[in-house]
C-alpha cells in the first residue's frame, strides 16, 4: 500500500534517544533482549502461531539466539499502561432489607494485573527490499491493544516513523517533505510499503477510522501473495479421516483450506 510520508509524520512528534513519546502514556523504543523476550513471546503465540498455517512456533532460545541477532537492532516496540479496571455496581437487599451495593471489577478486568509498570503492546521491523519497504516483523497485544483503545493504524505509524527514522530509511528530499508542513516543491511524497494482507485487513477495520489518513488508499493495494508453493506435506497415512493433518500430498493451499487460516511466515524468519 501507499504511504503519505507528510501525513505519517505529521501525526508524530519528534523522536528522541530516550524515547518517542506517543499519547495516552506509550512509548516507543528498542526491543531489549532478554529481557523483553517472555512478553514477545506470548503475544507472537496468540497474534501469529495461532493464527496463521505455516509460522514459525518461537521458542525463548530462538527469540535471544537467532531475532535479537537478526533484527535487535531494528525492533522497536510500543509500550503502555494498563488502564485502571472498569468497574460494576451491584445492588442488593440484606435480611434487614438494607439496601447494600458491592462494586467489583467487570467480569473481563477479574485477575486482572494493574501495575503501572509499561507493558509491551506491539513491535515492528522493517527493512527496504526491491525498492519497497517491507514489514519484516509485527504483532500486537490485542486484548491490551483494545482495553486502551490503541488502533491497529495507529500502533503501526507510530512504530513505521521511529523505524524510518532510526534507521535511516529516507532519503533527504523524502525527508524535507515528511518534515514540510505546507508542502511545496518536487520532493516525493510518499513509499511503498509491503505488509501482508491480513495486516491490510485488519487497516481496514471500523476501528482503525481516524487513525489510517496517512494511508493512501485512493492509490490502491497491488496484491503478490505468497500462498506457500514451496511448501509441501507428505504422508503415507491414505486415511482422509484424520482431523488433525491432511493424508497424501498437500500443499499450503490445501492446508489453509483444511485449518481455515491464512498463510504467514514473517520475513524474519527467513533463513
Amino acid at each position: 500500500l501507499t504511504v503519505n510520508l507528510r501525513r505519517l509524520f505529521s501525526s508524530s512528534s519528534p523522536s528522541s534517544n530516550t524515547g518517542h513519546q506517543l499519547p495516552t502514556t506509550t512509548t516507543c523504543r528498542l526491543a531489549q533482549f532478554p529481557n523483553d523476550t517472555p512478553t514477545l513471546q506470548r503475544i507472537h503465540k496468540t497474534y501469529s502461531e495461532d493464527r496463521f498455517v505455516g509460522c514459525i512456533v518461537r521458542s525463548e532460545r530462538y527469540w535471544n539466539e537467532y531475532l535479537a541477532k537478526e533484527i535487535g537492532d531494528s525492533l522497536f516496540v510500543v509500550t503502555t499502561i494498563r488502564r485502571p479496571p472498569s468497574y460494576q455496581t451491584t445492588t442488593t437487599q440484606d435480611d434487614e432489607d438494607s439496601t447494600v451495593t458491592t462494586t467489583t471489577p467487570d467480569d473481563n478486568d477479574k485477575n486482572d494485573d494493574y501495575t503501572t509498570t509499561p507493558v509491551i503492546v506491539a513491535w515492528m521491523a522493517i527493512r527496504t527490499r526491491a525498492g519497497l519497504y517491507q514489514l519484516r516483523e509485527f504483532g500486537v497485544d490485542t486484548e491490551l491493544a483494545t482495553r486502551n483503545q490503541l488502533s491497529t493504524a495507529f500502533l503501526v505509524s507510530e512504530l513505521l516513523t521511529v523505524a524510518l527514522e532510526h534507521n535511516q530509511m529516507l532519503s533527504t528530499d523524502q525527508l524535507r517533505c515528511a518534515s514540510s508542513e505546507g508542502g511545496g516543491g518536487d520532493y516525493e511524497d510518499s513509499i511503498k510499503l509491503h505488509l501482508p494482507h491480513p495486516i491490510i485487513d485488519e487497516l481496514q477495520t471500523n476501528d482503525c477510522k481516524g487513525d489510517d489518513n496517512w494511508i493512501d488508499w485512493k492509490a490502491g493495494i497491488v496484491s503478490k501473495d505468497d500462498t506457500g508453493w514451496m511448501y509441501k506435506f507428505f504422508s503415507s497415512d491414505d486415511d482422509d479421516d484424520d482431523d488433525d493433518v491432511p493424508s497424501n500430498v498437500r500443499d499450503m493451499t490445501h492446508l489453509m483450506e483444511h485449518y481455515k487460516k491464512d498463510h504467514l511466515i514473517w520475513p524474519s524468519d527467513s533463513f
